[in-house]
């Protein structure tokens, strides 16, 4: 017996059914990988804060230095006796990823102004001689829990160790222009959910869209430290 083939009609159906299937379960899949990517960004952070946290017990409450002081002494490399895995340096909703990994470089900025370093000529482009200070005790921030630790940064600071740090402190300079620099170094988009930062105290804050831009037109640098 010739069995009936299937007709054009039917062939259409299948192909509409199949069609209305993916594009329902395709963007499902996307959204959750898109969180899965977030929830691994926040783990990455709270692990990188427990290790800074530990490496301060150790130290007299001191904190690590980065890059800016020699491209030895960057907190990834300081902090990785303390948990901080090359892996847990990067984010995987990170465009530079791959190369960040790749070139010891991090997803993560440390703020600036909790260094205790001079930075007046690193910041003017020169080779000159950099005044140190020792590096920012938690014990002297009157508000841990309010001051910025690490940070997601954008792709402005280079995928190499020497990348462990934005400029932060050369906001202060040009009050006018916060808004444009503070969206310039900080990846304030790479997660729908919002941006996501540690703060000195070690905990996890998640910063709602748009919070940190509002702050900057506001005149306010959100990764000054408060008093």
């Amino acid at each position: 017996m010739v069995s009936k083939g299937f007709t054009l009609m039917e062939i259409v159906v299948s192909i509409a059914i199949i069609a209305t299937l993916a594009a329902v379960i395709f963007p499902a899949f996307a959204q959750a990988r898109i969180r899965a990517q977030q929830s691994a960004c926040a783990s990455n952070l709270r692990q990188l804060s427990s290790a800074v946290l530990q490496y301060a017990a150790d130290h007299e409450g001191m904190l690590p230095l980065t890059s800016h002081s020699s491209r030895s002494s960057s907190w990834g490399t300081t902090l990785m006796p303390y948990g901080a895995l090359q892996a847990l340096r990067v984010c995987p909703s990170d465009p530079l990823a791959s190369a960040r990994r790749a070139q010891g470089g991090t997803s993560y900025a440390w703020n600036e102004n909790l260094l205790g370093e001079f930075a007046g000529s690193h910041d003017a482009g020169g080779d000159s001689e950099v005044t140190y200070e020792p590096a920012v005790g938690v014990e002297r921030l009157s508000k841990p829990a309010h001051t910025l630790l690490l940070l997601e940064q954008s792709a402005a600071s280079g995928t190499d160790s020497r990348g462990d740090h934005i400029h932060n402190r050369a906001w202060q300079r040009f009050p006018g222009k916060l808004l444009e620099m503070l969206q310039s170094d900080l990846a304030l988009t790479r997660h729908s959910g919002g941006f996501l930062t540690v703060c000195a105290d070690g905990h996890l804050h998640r910063f709602p869209p748009g919070q940190l831009e509002a702050q900057a037109r506001q005149g306010h640098d959100p990764l000054q430290i408060p008093l």
